[in-house]
């Protein structure tokens, strides 16, 4: 995350800001400044727990994923819903140590699935998975 880099920098100028706004007698910022300075401090970090938080969430309500890749595409069914998805609609995919993950073809990959592979029978689904994600998709 960007500005999580840059927190430190900022909460420092807020500090500096009013130390220097005490120093020469103007009363240094005002409060809702500083409130929300702390309040940015302590929710940017924990940003991207919350996120994965309340993903985690989703993923247990919606119970256990079944998924089905064939040469139309691919096929996400749980107990509430069914998602089909052609291969136009994930053009890519990108495959770690322990899933692969077909993305959308815009820039920040808004549609996405993750296919893991602790769901494969074994190291030759693995293999069959990949040479049908590579007929049809561009590795990235």
């Amino acid at each position: 995350m960007a500005a999580a880099r840059h927190l430190p920098v900022m909460v420092g100028v807020v500090i500096a800001a009013e130390v220097v706004g005490v120093a020469a007698g103007t009363g240094g910022l005002p409060p809702f400044v500083l409130v929300a300075a702390v309040g940015l401090a302590v929710a940017l970090p924990l940003t991207p727990w919350l996120q994965a938080r309340a993903f985690q969430r989703l993923a247990e309500w919606q119970g256990e994923f079944r998924a089905t890749v064939t040469d139309r595409g691919t096929t996400v069914a749980t107990a509430h819903t069914t998602v089909a998805a052609d291969w136009v609609a994930q053009p890519r995919y990108r495959e770690t140590d322990r899933v692969f993950v077909l993305l959308s073809a815009d820039r920040n990959a808004t549609g996405l699935t993750v296919l893991p592979k602790r769901g494969l029978a074994g190291p030759a689904d693995a293999d069959r998975l990949r040479a049908l994600l590579d007929r049809h998709l561009t590795r990235c």
